[in-house]
């Protein structure tokens, strides 16, 4: 796997420096200070370190603010994740009985990787509501970043999901409303390690864009993706790392796999208690689910996800990511709703063992 851009601590004085920083001899700082300040102090760190505040002073002999900070392009604003979509409430048709729980492959993809000690952030939007109130306290709970989250005066998108253990039938119930991408969501989106974003949804372009701008990894979910051929166009032709879809969301793309796989991308098709296939290059293998009793399998795609770019952000082969992925995915299952089990990592390889003893 690719080596991860930058490693940084969470607290906020540390800061992500770019390959090529607005900073030369006399760069910005040089002239607001007046002072000389060679390239070669920042060189060590160049997109591929942390920069504590401290370090930085000692160097150049001076405090320095964060707004000075970012006016020479370096950024505290670093998150190992940025998820770009929805946060919705899924209300559950079951043979249980009906349950409203919170979901959405954005935000439960940010919320499992925050629940691991992920820094990571989300970019969508909520209703100023009871729904929104409660996916609030969720994202807090888990430490999501929400600061480029928007808060409107239309109700949270909801989901009618009707679910059986084989599969789950998802009906919006509502138009869902998309943000309009900003500048300050492409800054933000910039200084990720990596950013998660729905194929066929109105920001993926802007998304991919900036992710090949910045040199940020970039995961694609294939949920709900149809048939539409600018779409399609637009998927065959972007940079990214991974896909993820389902049997069925890969019947979508399978007439443009070879353009994903020749832009050197990954594509993950989940096979429910078939387990996985991945397929990169010209290579394609399969790896077995672990066996669960499954209630809910809404969800199911998005931990699998949050598991495997685990794995990918800890730089494991993809014979150790996707068993973990496939773990996550099997675990999900096991309650009704998106995200109502949120193991650990290390309850997920507890997991892994006790059914490689079995």
């Amino acid at each position: 796997m690719p080596p991860r851009r930058a490693v940084l601590s969470v607290d906020h004085d540390t800061f992500l420096v770019p390959e090529r920083p607005n900073l030369g001899v006399y760069g910005e700082m040089g002239r607001r200070y007046g002072i000389e300040v060679p390239y070669t102090t920042l060189a060590p760190y160049t997109g591929s370190g942390a920069l504590p505040r401290r370090r930085l002073v000692e160097e150049l002999g001076f405090p320095i603010s964060t707004e000075e900070l970012r006016r020479i392009g370096i950024s505290e604003d670093y998150h190992d994740l940025v998820a770009v979509g929805s946060a919705v409430i899924d209300i559950l048709y079951t043979p249980d009985g009906t349950f409203r729980k919170t979901g959405g492959a954005a935000s439960t993809t940010a919320i499992r990787l925050g629940s691991w000690g992920y820094r990571t952030g989300f970019i969508g939007r909520i209703g100023n509501d009871g729904v929104g109130k409660l996916l609030l306290e969720e994202f807090a709970a888990h430490r999501v970043d929400t600061s480029r989250l928007r808060v409107d005066a239309y109700p949270t998108d909801s989901i009618d999901v009707r679910v059986t253990p084989a599969e789950s039938h998802i009906q919006y119930t509502q138009k869902r409303r998309q943000i309009r991408w900003s500048a300050n969501d492409a800054h933000y989106t910039g200084c990720a390690a990596a950013v998660y974003v729905r194929a066929g949804s109105s920001l993926f372009m802007p998304v991919a864009q900036t992710a090949k701008d910045s040199s940020t990894r970039l995961f694609v979910s294939l949920n709900g993706l149809g048939h539409d051929a600018e779409d399609l166009r637009l998927l065959g032709a972007a940079r990214m790392d991974a896909v993820f879809g389902n049997e069925k969301e890969f019947s979508s793309i399978e007439r443009i796999a070879g353009d994903i796989l020749g832009n050197g991308a990954m594509i993950v098709v989940t096979r429910g208690n078939k387990g996985c296939t991945i397929m990169r290059d010209v290579s394609e293998r399969s790896y077995p689910a672990y066996r669960v009793r499954c209630l809910d399998p809404t969800g199911a795609g998005d931990a699998f996800a949050a598991g495997f770019i685990h794995g990918y952000l800890q730089q494991w082969s993809i014979d150790e990511a996707a068993p973990f992925a496939n773990a996550c995915g099997a675990l999900a299952t096991t309650q009704y709703g998106a995200r109502s089990v949120l193991p650990t990592v290390d309850e997920v390889r507890a997991f892994m063992s006790s059914r490689r003893n079995e």
